[in-house]
């Protein structure tokens, strides 16, 4: 699992959108798509109901919303030694 895919699954989490969370990671929509449908897959799991272009999480992907959270922080604690 790349930390890059749990990015962009809280940039959308915060967004509610592919897109806006496209314009936040400074990248195109299809890119977010991709990464979220990867580490979906990866994962085994749905993170959002898809509803024509409103999105909704998951209770697998409110589940995660911690966990990557926690993540990001080891990697910026990683980082600062």
């Amino acid at each position: 699992m790349e930390l890059l895919a749990l990015k962009t699954f809280l940039a959308v989490v915060d967004e509610g959108s592919m897109l806006l969370a496209a314009d936040k990671l400074n990248t195109v929509q299809s890119n977010v798509t991709a990464r979220i449908k990867k580490l979906e897959k990866n994962l085994g799991i749905e993170l959002f109901y898809r509803e024509g272009k409103s999105l909704s999480l998951t209770p697998s992907g409110r589940m995660l919303i911690e966990y990557a959270q926690q993540m990001i922080k080891l990697e910026q604690q990683v980082v600062s030694l």
